[in-house]
């Protein structure tokens, strides 16, 4: 018998003339046996994280994942009010059990039976995909039910303080990829070089991993593992390079790919973030290994132990077993000149053709021997020279290299 007045002040927004408002309206007997109003928590997935915030805090969603969550409803009511047993004579065959209203919902939203009686649980699942970008509201009651297995006696229901829950749907986010180090790198034959990779993904519904595409420098170790710290199975990818003796001179461009799984939606493609890098791999310094001795090293490289001895003073006794991570030297550097070629150098600095080659990776198939070496691209280039068997004079005698040119002396002064 009692009239409810319910006045609603709407602000309404911009080029709308009607909005839809929801309410409940719960009606109770302060006298009644029903005296508990029962609570409604509203939890992350599976319970999992604690309640989440209710309006107008927003929770964030991403297009294409699940956003998940479970209501419990609870109610401290043991007893119908007004028993006059004892507790446990009031406790027998009193039971209490939950359901759960709900206000207007998005499309595709799922809900689970509900489960368990006091407290009640009830699971929803939603992927929000087109035409669900922005904010949805969502709202919620738990309503208790009391009743008695053994008289049949049931007491009204109550409903819940209403809550609701402001969901933010976005875009699913590319992930993030760094290297470390940073930039370009310059290794040495023999040494070994770790690069990492960490690739990271603000939404934590998605599953991210590191694809490598490599050239003819392949790590000789490639682990991947989980990072701590994020979410989205944050990744990250070990890779330890170790360049080979003769290959002094390559260059390769190495890139990773940072790749998520871009959701479930219909036709939703993985977001692919990426980053390269270029190897270059020093001429003539290579880092000894193990209980290496220079004779072997020598051999390998087609040269006698005294010639490779001569061009590392630092060394001062040519049998001695270095440290492995020693540096050492396996030849010198040249500066290619304009009218170089193959042919010439061998000849003039008395070197084979195929030391030449083991020094210098890729210069084989880059030039024929006649070819000018500037012409080419080839700069400069690591030699062993043998003064036993190289020219007497320069093949430039005479001439005088200067501002990357060979002029006679007498043109040098006339410039200057």
């Amino acid at each position: 018998g009692v009239t409810l007045q319910v006045t609603v002040l709407l602000a309404l927004p911009e080029n709308s003339s009607q909005v839809s408002v929801d309410f409940i309206v719960n009606v109770t007997d302060p006298s009644g046996a029903n005296q508990e109003m029962p609570m409604l928590e509203i939890m992350g997935k599976g319970g999992v994280g604690g309640a989440l915030p209710t309006f107008p805090v927003k929770n964030l969603a991403y297009q294409g994942f699940e956003f998940g969550l479970q209501l419990k409803g609870s109610d401290m009511q043991e007893t119908p009010v007004g028993c006059m047993g004892t507790l446990e004579q009031c406790k027998v065959g009193f039971r209490t059990s939950f359901g759960f209203t709900l206000g207007p919902m998005p499309r595709a939203v799922r809900f689970s039976t509900v489960r368990d009686s006091n407290p009640g649980y009830m699971d929803m699942s939603w992927v929000p995909c087109d035409g669900d970008l922005g904010i949805t509201t969502m709202c919620f009651d738990a309503v208790d039910s009391h009743s008695n297995v053994t008289t049949g006696m049931t007491l009204p229901s109550k409903v819940s303080e209403q809550r609701c829950l402001s969901v933010e749907v976005q875009e699913d986010p590319p992930p993030t990829l760094e290297l470390l180090p940073m930039g370009n790198l310059t290794v040495t034959m023999g040494n070994e070089t770790n690069v990492t990779a960490v690739a990271m993904d603000a939404n934590c519904n998605d599953m991210v991993k590191i694809e490598v595409s490599y050239g003819l420098l392949v790590p000789i170790r490639d682990t991947v593992r989980t990072v701590g710290g994020g979410c989205g199975g944050s990744v990250a990818r070990e890779m330890i390079f170790k360049p080979t003796l003769k290959m002094g001179g390559y260059s390769q461009e190495i890139c990773v790919h940072a790749v998520d799984t871009g959701g479930v939606c219909n036709g939703a493609m993985p977001n692919r973030v990426t980053k390269c890098f270029t190897v270059r791999v020093a001429r003539c310094a290579y880092t000894l290994q193990l209980d290496e001795p220079l004779q072997d090293l020598a051999e390998q490289l087609g040269m006698d132990w005294i010639r490779l001895w001569s061009l590392n003073q630092a060394l001062l006794h040519p049998d001695a077993i270095v440290h492995s991570g020693q540096r050492v030297s396996v030849g010198m550097m040249y500066k290619v000149a304009p009218k170089d070629t193959i042919a010439d150098l061998t000849r003039r600095l008395g070197m084979p053709l195929q030391q030449l080659h083991d020094l210098n990776y890729g210069l084989a198939s880059m030039t024929s021997g006649e070819t000018e070496l500037v012409e080419a691209g080839v700069m400069e280039l690591c030699v062993v020279p043998d003064p036993c068997k190289g020219s007497k004079t320069s093949v430039y005698s005479g001439l005088v290299y200067t501002d990357g040119a060979f002029v006679a002396p007498t043109e040098r002064r006339e410039a200057a």
